[in-house]
């Protein structure tokens, strides 16, 4: 007996979780440098 979908419900599950971890790089990202949510900033190196 096995788990007939395991296999792809864990790398559904892992690809969400790397697109959740990088949105929340990304906003990190835009408040440590001074920029709004989606906004660019000329401040930015």
């Amino acid at each position: 007996m096995g788990f007939p979908n395991s296999a792809s419900s864990l790398r559904t599950a892992s690809s969400s979780m790397v697109a959740a971890l990088g949105e929340i790089m990304s906003i990190q990202a835009d408040e440590a440098c001074g920029a709004g949510c989606g906004e660019r900033s000329d401040a930015r190196a």
